[in-house]
């Protein structure tokens, strides 16, 4: 009885038998609070991240199209803008050659009168020539002193006598200026070759 007693009061001071908690083990209230804490704020910034990058991806891929379409547009009226520029020019060359006989064509002061009415209505032409089938160029008006020049090595020549009509890309050529050449091709009353040709060049500057 005196036994039971003090197993009695030990329990009541906590002193007894029985299994102790161990609290520092499991009601560490600070790391659970962390822990806590940080899946919190995960589970409430990892959206807002996916979002965030999911939005910027769609802005940026957006932005991109717009922008190629109205490159393309521009690029679009642009060349629709020169290749009116340069069909009014090759319609008046085409005009000269049907205006003119051949022997006209040949004559300086006719192709320079020519020139003229040319810079009257149209704007670009900076010079215009007769070329043979040889690649002689045997009549030239225009400020280069170009007549006699041999153009058979030249590409438009080649490509002008192949395909009756030939627009080249900006060179340099004989006078070493930028400029664009314009020939056609045409055939004379003796069914022999010769290219009317025209260059532009100020608008290029």
């Amino acid at each position: 009885m005196a036994q039971e007693t003090k197993n009695t009061e030990k329990k009541a001071e906590g002193r007894g038998p029985g299994p102790k908690l161990p609290i520092g083990e499991f009601l560490n209230y600070k790391k659970i609070w962390l822990l806590s804490f940080g899946l919190t704020a995960a589970f409430a910034i990892i959206p807002v991240i996916f979002f965030a990058v999911l939005d910027y991806n769609l802005t940026r891929r957006s932005l991109e199209n717009d922008a190629e379409a109205r490159a393309s547009r521009l690029a679009s009226n642009t060349w629709r803008s020169l290749s009116s520029f340069l069909n009014e020019r090759k319609n008046a060359l085409n005009y000269v050659v049907r205006s003119n006989s051949v022997e006209q064509l040949g004559e300086i002061q006719q192709l320079a009168n020519i020139l003229d009415l040319l810079h009257q209505s149209f704007e670009g032409f900076t010079d215009i020539g007769i070329i043979d089938a040889t690649g002689v160029q045997s009549a030239y008006a225009g400020p280069y002193g170009l007549a006699g020049k041999n153009y058979k090595d030249q590409q438009w020549f080649k490509e002008a006598m192949a395909h009756e009509i030939s627009v080249s890309e900006v060179f340099l050529g004989f006078r070493n200026v930028p400029h664009i050449s314009i020939a056609l091709r045409h055939t004379a009353p003796d069914d022999r070759h010769f290219i009317i040709r025209a260059t532009i060049e100020h608008q290029l500057s």
